[in-house]
């Protein structure tokens, strides 16, 4: 009878382990599909912009393959980038579980298209990211990863330190009734991926403002002003100047 017990208390501890690296799985998306049009005037694409003598692009991969939360990095792209991408990556010595996923006409689509490539792959958070925010610290990553654990979406938010004045109106509002959501944003994927193939609206800015309005349990966590979006090519001094600091 006790070694009955002990096989029973055996198993019920593996199906507890399972349970637990199954919830741990996580799978994160680098946004670069963009045509980068407030970027355009420099002829270079944004994600293939030259801050400090590296491709932007490489800063937030980087970030996602040294914090070694990921079991795959989905990179969506355009398909006439691919070849050029797969050189930097050789040139780089940068081998890691990944797969190409070719982006949408929008944002959206291009979500929308990883999520799909992803749908046979089960239970697991997904980290998106827009490419664009170059410096990732591994802090926001880890702080992500720990609050995804109760809710369904989590995203990073920054205070707003200036004043807001609407035009329209002709009035001020109260600065501290607002927060600026950055990215990445982590999601439980199977809601997401639910969420989506309901249809979603092309005019979103991001996926978290989709996962409040479905009702998405959510958490916010402290973002970081390095968190800095290149838009345009004044953004790149800005940039390296951080990146010089050490902050990445």
């Amino acid at each position: 009878m006790e070694t009955n017990n002990v096989i029973a208390t055996e198993i019920i501890l593996l199906i507890c382990y399972n349970s637990t690296m199954k919830n741990n799985r996580r799978k994160a998306v680098l946004l670069m599909a963009g045509k980068s049009e407030r970027f355009s005037k420099t002829g270079v694409k944004k994600q293939f912009a030259l801050l400090l003598n590296k491709e932007s692009f490489l800063y937030p991969l980087e970030s996602f393959i040294s914090s070694q939360l990921f079991e795959e990095i989905i990179l969506v792209i355009e398909e006439e980038d691919r070849n050029h991408i797969e050189k930097i990556l050789a040139r780089e010595n940068l081998v890691f579980p990944h797969r190409f996923v070719i982006g949408g006409e929008n944002r959206n689509a291009s979500v929308n298209n990883a999520l799909i490539a992803l749908k046979e792959e089960g239970d697991f958070k997904i980290f998106i990211h827009d490419a664009a925010r170059v410096i990732l610290p591994l802090d926001i990553l880890l702080s992500l990863n720990k609050e995804i654990e109760t809710v369904d979406a989590c995203a990073p938010y920054l205070p707003i330190a200036d004043s807001i004045y609407q035009p329209q109106l002709n009035r001020y509002v109260n600065r501290d009734d607002f927060v600026r959501i950055q990215t990445p944003q982590v999601f439980d994927y199977q809601k997401l991926f639910s969420l989506y193939q309901k249809g979603f609206s092309i005019e979103d800015t991001d996926d978290f403002s989709k996962a409040l309005r479905a009702g998405f349990s959510h958490k916010l966590v402290l973002g970081s002003p390095y968190l800095y979006k290149l838009t345009y090519p004044e953004d790149q001094k800005i940039i390296e100047t951080a990146l010089l600091g050490g902050v990445n």
